[in-house]
């Protein structure tokens, strides 16, 4: 909570209401979050230095849904060398590549060169929704916010 109020400026109040709705929506598709007030908040560049390695192999989304699995309803460490490795095992990918990966720093340029990217074109938060590179969608939003917002797209033409 205090990283979050330290973070955005928001109240425990506000983030409690936040975590409630964004609870609700996961639940409505199926998606159990577990996380409370106290749930820790992990670095998460080894992982994104996973996901920018499975994309080679066709399986970076399954490895994102994966992480979002780990973190979101089994409360995993996600910058925990081990619980990556396993998940990255789960989506099929070599284990012991994964490990070596994460121990010989593989991809961390290629990975901070996307993060320097994004924040140039104004994300500084998760989730962003980017579509066609040029229209963003910030932070937890109801499903009617990406129909607005995409029908306003498909008007622009």
């Amino acid at each position: 909570a205090e990283h979050v109020a330290e973070k955005y400026g928001a109240t425990p109040e506000q983030s409690a209401k936040n975590r409630a709705n964004i609870q609700a929506r996961a639940a409505e598709l199926g998606f159990a979050m577990t996380g409370t007030a106290d749930s820790r908040i992990y670095n998460t560049f080894d992982a994104h230095r996973l996901l920018h390695w499975a994309h080679g192999f066709g399986l970076q989304a399954a490895l994102k849904h994966r992480l979002f699995a780990v973190y979101f309803s089994e409360g995993g460490n996600v910058s925990d060398a081990d619980v990556l490795v396993r998940a990255a095992a789960d989506v099929g990918l070599d284990a012991d590549a994964a490990r070596a990966l994460l121990a010989d720093g593989r991809y961390a340029d290629e990975v901070r060169a996307e993060e320097r990217y994004w924040h140039a074109q104004g994300i500084n938060a998760v989730p962003a929704i980017v579509i066609n590179d040029r229209y963003a969608i910030m932070g937890g939003q109801p499903p009617e916010a990406f129909e607005r917002a995409l029908r306003k797209i498909a008007a622009e033409g």
